[in-house]
């Protein structure tokens, strides 16, 4: 983060839960989770009686499911007057969502008095402080570069897109950078945050970037969306107004590749909709290419797939790209 002409740095870069604590400064109450917050539930319990759950409210997976539930009414998500109506409408049947209900209030009293609190709730004291204006912590700083790492609980998705709202009002300057690992499973911990950001309207100063692993794949995506020229043989793309010129195309495109010494078996065709496939298997049969037919597999779940959809809707400026088409592909025996 960049301060203002004439302003110096507190302390150099910060952390994201720093950059949180300075928004929304220390309560002094100490912040607990996981099983340093079930001793004091199972305490809770004990005192005010397990009700309807019996032996069950002592069981790890319980207070995790009442930790779970606390977080979810510090964000608002449920609250106990609810979760008391909605018993009381159950009538015998609702016993122990009302018995749940206080438990929760009872449990969240005690917190209070043993002076502790979630972790959670610095969050939530971060976003409503910014959402309520840029906040005077950061006065002096008039753009923002943020690189974020999964996971992104809730809470933590929510303060990162009031930040970003409250600093495009502001008329600050926010980038977010948000790194691509070349692991699905990683890559796709992303998406959470990634659908909040680009969900809402456009913010002035605000620019999203996905940083792209250092592969061959990164480094054509890379080069296609600058509009740098870089020679490849590993990805071609291909567009025509109907499905049959489009496939018609794609095997001249083969064949090409096949004649610059290209080996078949290392060759592979893509169509965003599968209602294509058709013709393009047909045009591979009349050029008399046998092929081998994989079954279709989502393309948000490949790599590649979410390279794409990610950069073309970050470059794509008023035009997004929404939701995942699925691919279908063969390859060339």
């Amino acid at each position: 983060m960049r301060p203002s002409a004439g302003a110096e740095p507190v302390d150099g870069a910060w952390t994201l839960e720093g950059l949180r604590d300075r928004i929304a400064p220390l309560t002094g109450r100490r912040r607990v989770r996981g099983p340093a917050l079930h001793g004091l539930l199972g305490a809770t319990i004990a005192r005010v009686g397990a009700g309807p759950f019996g032996e069950l409210a002592t069981n790890p997976s319980f207070l995790g499911l009442l930790e779970g539930m606390l977080e979810a009414m510090s964000l608002g998500n449920v609250l106990p007057v609810a979760l008391a109506e909605a018993g009381e409408r159950l009538g015998p049947a609702g016993g122990r969502l009302r018995a749940l209900g206080r438990l929760a209030e009872a449990c969240r009293a005690e917190m209070e008095r043993a002076g502790v609190e979630l972790v959670l709730d610095a969050w939530t004291a971060a976003t409503t402080a910014l959402s309520r204006g840029w906040p005077d912590a950061l006065a002096a700083f008039e753009a923002l570069d943020l690189t974020v790492h999964p996971p992104f609980p809730p809470a933590v998705v929510a303060f990162v897109s009031v930040l970003v709202r409250s600093a495009s009002e502001a008329g600050r300057q926010v980038v977010v950078r948000a790194p691509l690992a070349g692991d699905g499973p990683l890559d796709a911990a992303l998406e959470p945050l990634l659908q909040a950001l680009e969900g809402g309207p456009e913010l002035p100063g605000f620019e999203l970037v996905p940083e792209l692993a250092e592969t061959a794949l990164g480094r054509a995506v890379q080069a296609v969306s600058s509009e740098q020229r870089r020679p490849t043989d590993a990805l071609a793309a291909v567009a025509a107004p109907t499905a049959r010129r489009e496939a018609a195309a794609q095997v001249h495109a083969l064949r090409e590749a096949l004649k610059a010494g290209a080996r078949t078996e290392r060759c592979a065709l893509a169509v965003l909709r599968p209602d294509d496939a058709g013709e393009l298997l047909a045009a591979l049969v009349e050029a008399g290419l046998p092929v081998g037919r994989r079954p279709p597999i989502p393309l948000s779940r490949t790599l590649a797939g979410q390279v794409g959809l990610i950069w073309a809707r970050g470059r794509r400026a008023g035009r997004r790209l929404r939701g995942a088409p699925r691919c279908a592909g063969w390859t060339p025996r």
